[in-house]
């Protein structure tokens, strides 16, 4: 016969917040808060919405998976011929003070955000809801719901 513990996890609850924990140590640190919000990225062909959508849940690294490099938020390698331009690891979408961004990860065939009617190539860009991104030739819709 073994002694087990039970140990009531609604009581710990009431007492420790995991997440304000987590959210405290990293701005107090600078580094990438993470972000409950429910964000998305939805891939466009010929202006509209494809069925392959991706939950974003920040710091988000996207890509497409390769063993030899290891594990991605976003494996894209599943939407067909744009994968192709697409780098194992290109980007990255995080939460940064109350703002989304987009950072190229030193990708190949680039990230382009859409601002004042064309794709212009960015490092580092926010990112608000509605807007239309590409990584490499494949486009993308972000959305943060409400």
């Amino acid at each position: 016969m073994t002694d087990e513990t039970v140990i009531e996890t609604d009581d710990l609850v009431d007492k420790v917040n995991p997440d304000l924990i987590d959210s405290e140590l990293n701005e107090a640190d600078g580094s990438e808060v993470e972000h409950s919000g429910l964000a998305s990225i939805t891939l466009v062909r010929n202006n509209a919405d494809t069925e392959h959508r991706f939950d974003v849940v920040v710091p988000a690294v996207i890509g497409r998976f390769d063993p030899d490099i290891g594990p991605i938020e976003i494996d894209l390698g599943s939407i067909g011929a744009e994968s192709a331009y697409i780098s194992r690891k290109h980007a990255k979408i995080i939460f940064e003070g109350d703002r989304y961004k987009i950072v190229d990860l030193e990708s190949s065939n680039g990230t382009f955000l859409f601002r004042d009617d064309d794709y212009q190539r960015v490092d580092e860009a926010e990112l608000s809801s509605g807007d239309l991104f590409s990584l490499g030739n494949a486009k993308f819709r972000f959305d943060v719901q409400p």
